[in-house]
């Protein structure tokens, strides 16, 4: 839902930029790709050290689980 919400005002702001004549479509279109891309990568890099993380805090922390158990 918040992706969906994200990418049309994305969008909206691609048209309003092309409208007012403050890019040319050309900087739209590869500012798009790299956004897109940066975001991949974000996220992937993100979802390797989370998962990390998750499981670190999850060792970390089972001995006071356990206790309150």
């Amino acid at each position: 839902m918040i992706i969906s919400v994200v990418i049309l005002l994305d969008i909206i702001m691609a048209i309003s930029r092309l409208i007012l004549g403050v890019h040319f479509p050309i900087d739209v279109i590869f500012g798009f790709i790299f956004g897109l891309l940066y975001a991949l990568l974000y996220l992937g890099l993100t979802y390797i050290y989370w998962v990390d993380f998750y499981y670190w805090i999850g060792e970390a922390l089972s001995p006071i689980i356990h206790f309150w158990k």
